[in-house]
């Protein structure tokens, strides 16, 4: 494993979360469940997903099946790939009824995959896509260059070194517009899952003018490393 890419917070919460001198995978494989909600007074609706991230890039996969009825399924695939972020959404697999890409959506993607590095540590002291700054309060910034501008996520620790915070300001559709919109995601229940300690469980709001909204939430039901 490379060292860490700084002294200060981030190698603490490297030291605690990663195997001493375990070797580095290419890339990380976690299976979830959880709910989400499209929009505030909506139903929650429950999803079983599978994602892959890659270690040494900006990269990542998620694939999941949303519903209890297995005969009138929404499948949903999420990724970022190259610098370029897509979604999308259908009906049994086969009718589709959401697509989303361009340059808002290269944004965001790439900001899900830094908000979510504490599901894959390996990245944070190995991905070569990344840069970090410290910041005066004692969080740490992580950026990545998409379309010749930032994106970027600022995590805060707990008193043991653990992230429990990932904030920024992420695209969010409304409608057909991207609207530039804060979020807060929270991490909790560290435990060790392939060799290395993550959060067993996460939630992530939109910080929206009547107040926040919490959109998404998930636990890990299993991690491994290739």
């Amino acid at each position: 494993m490379s060292e860490p890419p700084l002294d200060g917070p981030i190698a603490d919460y490297l030291d605690q979360v990663l195997p001493e001198g375990g070797e580095t995978p290419c890339r990380v494989r976690i299976m979830q469940t959880g709910e989400m909600v499209r929009r505030p007074g909506e139903r929650p609706l429950e999803f079983t997903a599978i994602q892959e991230y890659a270690v040494q890039s900006v990269e990542f996969e998620w694939r999941a099946s949303f519903g209890p009825n297995r005969l009138v399924r929404l499948s949903v695939v999420d990724r970022y790939r190259d610098g370029e972020g897509s979604l999308g959404a259908r009906v049994w697999g086969l009718i589709p009824v959401v697509r989303s890409s361009g340059p808002d959506t290269d944004r965001g993607e790439a900001i899900r995959y830094l908000a979510e590095l504490p599901w894959v540590p390996y990245a944070a002291g190995s991905n070569p896509e990344l840069s970090w700054r410290q910041l005066a309060d004692g969080s740490v910034e992580v950026s990545t260059p998409v379309a010749g501008r930032l994106a970027s996520v600022v995590f805060s620790f707990d008193d043991a070194a653990l992230v429990r915070t990932a904030s920024g300001i992420r695209p969010r559709l409304v409608g057909k517009t991207a609207v530039e919109t804060p979020f807060v995601g929270s991490f909790a229940d560290y435990v060790e899952l392939g060799g290395i300690r993550v959060p067993r469980s996460a939630e992530v709001s939109w910080t929206l003018p009547e107040g926040p909204f919490t959109y998404w939430r998930g636990e890990v039901a299993s991690l491994e490393a290739e």
